[in-house]
């Protein structure tokens, strides 16, 4: 992610800012610009202005559980952008499960920003696209298996905040990391596999390249979970989960492929290496210069993160094979986007490994 600065003073301030800590000027985050705005007080109370128009603004109803979203104060919406997608959350009254939710917030207000970064349109559930993006943040303690997606329904376990039992599910499967962040850019991946494998073209390229997505979900699932922790080849797969079935290794790469990009532009943007191509709009990404900054960056983090007491289960060097698996995602991705700058068509095919016929669950 690139650097924020408050628009007021130029302090460098976080993604997730109300206010700036140098000189307090409230700050909002506009997702039209995709950028950190000040915020002008008005005669009416809770309402802002920008700088540069004179429109009343509110802040997101979430504002009080950590999102600085914005919206236009004279419409029916009382959400922000990010927020609005979510249809499903806890009780206020669970209080635990609620401060889950906020963080779950945050990570998929992340995630959000970085597809609209890229340039990927995001089309959300409604009456007029019943098969829209839409997350439900569920918390039943002692319920498993609900993280998952369908018909393009992201849903996430709340129990997957708590530091403990992430951990523990990590270990119990035998994975290098996870993270909330990690999950949604994964079920992202799900749903983004309808927009970008539709047509004869990129559906052969997505077969010659992950298989078909067509073999048995379930039994591929079981046959995964029967095999020993931690045996899969390493140069095919970004995780053993990938090697489970087709749909869950373009989503487990899918997921790297949002993951490294994020890393490296956050990287770059922090003066830690030398890059000209490797933020904004898909289609402009150098992913070979990518790699190149991650390959010379990835021993010094993961050295830094052991000098923090923690450890790094990212890859420093992508095999050839996930990069060829990278590649072909970043194809797809950039010819998606530039479609959707020229307005494009799209058409969503039927059928295959994320239809409304099947969950997908992680």
């Amino acid at each position: 992610m690139r650097v924020f600065t408050c628009e007021r003073c130029g302090h460098t301030v976080g993604f997730d800012t109300q206010r700036c800590t140098a000189c307090g000027a409230e700050l909002g985050y506009e997702a039209s610009s995709r950028n950190l705005r000040e915020l002008l007080p008005t005669a009416v109370p809770a309402a802002f202005t920008l700088h540069d128009s004179g429109r009343m603004h509110w802040r997101c109803l979430n504002a009080a559980w950590g999102c600085n979203g914005i919206l236009f104060a004279h419409t029916a919406a009382i959400w922000c952008r990010a927020c609005a997608l979510t249809r499903g959350r806890p009780d206020d009254e669970r209080v635990d499960a609620t401060g889950a939710w906020a963080s779950a917030e945050a990570a998929k207000r992340r995630v959000i920003h970085q597809l609209d970064e890229l340039g990927l349109p995001i089309t959300p559930r409604s009456a007029r696209s019943p098969h829209g993006l839409a997350f439900d943040f569920v918390a039943l303690p002692g319920v498993g298996g609900i993280t998952g997606v369908r018909d393009g329904v992201v849903t996430i376990d709340l129990a997957e905040v708590d530091d403990l039992y992430r951990d523990a599910e990590r270990r119990r499967f035998g994975e290098r990391f996870r993270s909330v962040l990690g999950h949604l850019r994964h079920e992202l991946g799900h749903v983004e596999w309808g927009d970008l494998v539709r047509d004869a073209e990129s559906m052969a390229l997505f077969r010659s390249t992950f298989g078909d997505e067509r073999e048995p979900y379930d039994a591929a699932l079981e046959r995964h979970y029967r095999a020993p922790v931690g045996d899969w080849d390493t140069e095919r797969f970004v995780s053993a989960y990938a090697s489970s079935h087709p749909a869950e290794d373009w989503a487990e790469t899918f997921a790297t492929y949002l993951q490294l990009l994020d890393l490296v532009e956050t990287a770059v943007a922090h003066g830690l290496g030398v890059a000209a191509r490797v933020g904004g709009r898909a289609d402009g990404i150098d992913l070979d210069e990518v790699r190149r900054v991650w390959r010379d960056l990835s021993p010094a983090l993961a050295d830094l993160g052991a000098a923090l007491g923690g450890h790094s289960g990212f890859p420093h060097d992508p095999s050839e094979g996930v990069m060829a698996k990278l590649s072909i995602v970043h194809r797809l991705v950039s010819r998606r986007v530039r479609e959707a700058a020229a307005d494009g068509p799209v058409g969503p095919v039927e059928g295959g490994a994320n239809s409304s016929t099947m969950m997908v669950q992680t």
